[in-house]
């Protein structure tokens, strides 16, 4: 189909239950082919107080997005030979001692299969507070002294794990820590004074992405920025602190840019690296950022910085974000040909399903899919009381198991969601309009030993365990 054509108010009205259901103040969608924006649409407020309206130069946060960049970022490096994604990581940050663990080399930061649990966040705000440049007034995205101490705390706190999830390049767990020492291999090699500066002279400027870079400060300021809204305890909280939550280095979240700029982020992959007037990393390069590494999510695999799909007979590839008031998705298909973003300022809204859905309708399939869609294949007898039990890491994430009348179920503040078991020691579940997933881990001798919920591994904690 390659066009919305009938299916434009199907989506429209698609877009705008999401927004109802997930209380979504504002938000941009837009699809693109090489040459021209086929699709520009925008709903809500930026400002909801003050009814200011989302345009194409709203800046948005990006948050995890953030990752594709990084990872274009060291390929170029790749490339110039400055560095090469085949080295031990420690070989660029010789603070990073690589303890108790098989050598981890660039490539498995860049695909989060280095074996690491989930940390807990190191966020800008406290450690900025703790070495004294909180109120120093400079733009943390530009601070030496905040890098260097961000790498020292990431590097020491990966260093003193002493259990891994499995040998590096075996499993995915979602590391933001990962991408903190990629943005430090960055900084030091990229002959900039900051990965922000790095990003900002090789990939946006090249780009046309005016309005795009890691600022807090300046994108705090500026008269069409959105404000950050997010739900707590069920009622709406509002800020335009962009610290709020950020990584204390920048490789993982730091980006903000609009629906104009992502337009032209977009049409990059689909010209296989090209910018309006240059290439700014070789197609062999993308081509590398899109080879599947390791499993992902449910029918997901992930590459470098790039997760990877498909429909029917057409590969899907993008990601996504989610920060305090950052809900945030793209995807594009070599063979559709067709790209398309969609950006929120409010938490938790699925933005993906929205992307998903443009993407669908671009390879002319159903516009959503629901979990009666998947196949359930029912795990033997033995080993349904296993995954029973409660999983955890230390970055926050949490999942208990329960035993149900009819299987098992998530069990959740609210009551018990029911689990539909699926091939490969996978459980879906329908949370209003997204289909979530689960995946169980097992030893040789059928025990469970942990779970990935939203890409991160949790381990499973011993019966009595607090």
């Amino acid at each position: 189909m390659r066009e919305l054509g009938l299916k434009k108010k199907e989506f429209e009205q698609y877009i705008e239950k999401i927004m109802e259901i997930y209380g979504a103040v504002g938000l941009g969608v837009t699809i693109v082919s090489p040459q021209k924006t086929m699709y520009r649409k925008f709903f809500g407020w930026r400002d909801e107080e003050k009814c200011l309206p989302v345009d194409e130069n709203t800046l948005f946060g990006l948050a995890s997005i953030t990752k594709s960049f990084t990872c274009l970022a060291i390929m170029q490096l790749h490339e110039k030979r400055k560095i090469n994604i085949n080295d031990p990581v420690s070989q660029y940050i010789p603070e990073y001692h690589n303890n108790n663990q098989k050598t981890i080399r660039v490539y498995h930061l860049m695909s989060h299969s280095a074996g690491f649990f989930p940390q807990k966040r190191l966020c800008v705000e406290p450690v900025a507070r703790e070495i004294g440049l909180w109120d120093s007034g400079e733009d943390l995205a530009y601070s030496l002294p905040l890098a260097e101490e961000g790498l020292r705390r990431v590097a020491g706190n990966l260093d003193r794990q002493t259990a891994y999830i499995a040998d590096p390049g075996e499993f995915l767990s979602y590391s933001n820590d990962s991408y903190g020492l990629l943005a430090e291999i960055v900084r030091r090699f990229g002959g900039e004074n900051s990965y922000a500066e790095y990003v900002k002279k090789y990939i946006l400027e090249p780009l046309g992405m005016e309005r795009s870079g890691c600022d807090f400060l300046k994108t705090a300021a500026d008269p069409n920025v959105s404000l950050l809204y997010r739900f707590e305890n069920g009622r709406k909280a509002v800020t335009n602190n962009f610290y709020d939550n950020a990584f204390v280095l920048m490789g993982g979240g730091a980006l903000k840019s609009t629906i104009a700029d992502m337009e032209k982020y977009l049409r990059m992959y689909l010209l296989s690296g090209w910018g309006e007037m240059e290439q700014i990393v070789q197609s062999e390069s993308i081509g590398q950022m899109v080879i599947p590494q390791v499993n992902y999510r449910f029918n997901w695999k992930y590459g470098f910085g790039l997760a990877v799909s498909r429909i029917e007979d057409s590969r899907i590839i993008g990601h996504g974000g989610s920060l305090t008031g950052v809900s945030s998705y793209f995807l594009w298909s070599p063979e559709l040909q067709r790209g398309v973003a969609v950006l929120c300022n409010t938490s938790g809204v699925p933005v993906g399903n929205i992307a998903l859905a443009a993407m669908r309708i671009m390879a002319d399939v159903l516009i959503e899919s629901d979990i009666d869609d998947w196949k359930e294949k029912l795990w033997p007898e033995r080993d349904v009381p296993l995954a029973c039990g409660t999983y955890s890491c230390e970055e926050g994430t949490e999942a208990e198991i329960v035993r149900c009348k009819d299987g098992l179920g998530l069990k959740e503040k609210n009551g018990v969601i029911p689990l539909k078991m699926v091939a490969g020691d996978t459980l879906i579940y329908q949370d209003r309009m997204s289909v979530l997933d689960l995946k169980v881990f097992r030893r040789k001798d059928g025990t469970v030993w942990g779970m990935r919920r939203g890409g991160r591994i949790l381990q499973k904690k011993a019966d009595g365990e607090s």
